[in-house]
């Protein structure tokens, strides 16, 4: 459960959690994305929380600032989440510090009445971040969706978008500069699924960009047996290396959250697997995967 806290409390798109937290670590430990991608974010974390921390914001011109881009179903919020737990936690065996995770949605502050969303990212940014800052030697600040708060001001037209929406990337970009040159005990993470629709001025403020593509076939077979491994200790499971083989090749070409959910869907799709009373196969759960590529495949 986020942690109640008077900054926070009462906003309705701001939450709030202490880290380490270890009951997060499977949100790093479960994402299946590149070795090097996971080393990069977290020797990014310690670069610039411990070892670059209090260097010349002009010589070494660091915002602090990660953006995750990739399509839906890739893994970026929960691979954000993992990366705060894992370096704050690895941040902590080095030196017992602190660490607090923000996470921001960006649809229910973009969604505030005409007016507020300036002021809403002004004050979060430049008042309710630096009384965290206070409080915990690092904050790892999530902006989840974020293009919905720092549109490309290029492409809007003010006959169609009201001023608001301009004001908002500013106070974004306003913000953020505040963050860099004033809090160097806080990393921010964005993600987004439109990295097209992001104002070139936040993109120039980016230190790491990671784009989280489909799973390859290799990928696909970790996920699988990843998700068949928890499934293993409910449910009574047929371990056959070539129908797996079979449901790892009707998988490639889908993104993780499908192939985890239409594993869950093979489960419910028989009465007697579902009661614990037949075996979970892999042809069911190649049937689910072909289901769900269709269904797909015709929206």
């Amino acid at each position: 459960m986020p942690r109640i806290h008077p900054l926070v409390d009462s906003s309705n798109f701001v939450s709030l959690w202490e880290l380490p937290d270890e009951s997060w670590n499977d949100r790093w430990d479960r994402i299946v994305v590149d070795e090097s991608v996971k080393d990069s974010l977290i020797n990014y974390a310690l670069l610039s929380l411990l070892t670059l921390r209090s260097s010349s914001g002009v010589a070494v011109p660091m915002h602090r600032m990660v953006l995750l881009e990739g399509p839906p179903g890739t893994g970026k919020t929960t691979l954000a989440r993992g990366y705060a737990q894992k370096a704050a936690s690895m941040i902590a065996a080095e030196n017992q510090s602190t660490s607090i995770y923000v996470e921001v949605d960006c649809f229910s502050l973009s969604g505030e009445l005409l007016g507020v969303t300036p002021r809403s990212v002004s004050k979060l940014l430049e008042e309710t971040i630096p009384d965290l800052a206070k409080e915990a030697d690092q904050i790892f600040l999530l902006f989840d969706e974020i293009e919905t708060v720092a549109t490309d001001r290029r492409s809007l037209s003010l006959e169609v978008n009201p001023v608001d929406v301009h004001r908002g990337t500013n106070a974004f970009l306003t913000g953020m500069d505040f963050v860099a040159t004033e809090l160097p005990n806080v990393l921010t993470i964005m993600t987004t699924n439109y990295p097209e629709n992001l104002d070139s001025a936040v993109l120039s403020r980016v230190d790491i960009d990671h784009a989280l593509g489909l799973p390859d076939r290799s990928a696909v077979r970790q996920i699988m047996f990843d998700t068949a491994g928890e499934l293993a200790g409910l449910l009574q499971w047929e371990d056959d290396d070539g129908a797996a083989d079979a449901a790892v090749d009707a998988a490639v070409g889908m993104d993780g959250r499908q192939i985890r959910k239409a594993m869950i869907e093979a489960a419910a799709s028989d009465r007697q697997v579902a009661l614990g009373r037949a075996r979970l196969t892999w042809d069911l759960v190649a049937a689910s995967l072909l289901r769900r590529r269709r269904t797909t495949d015709a929206r």
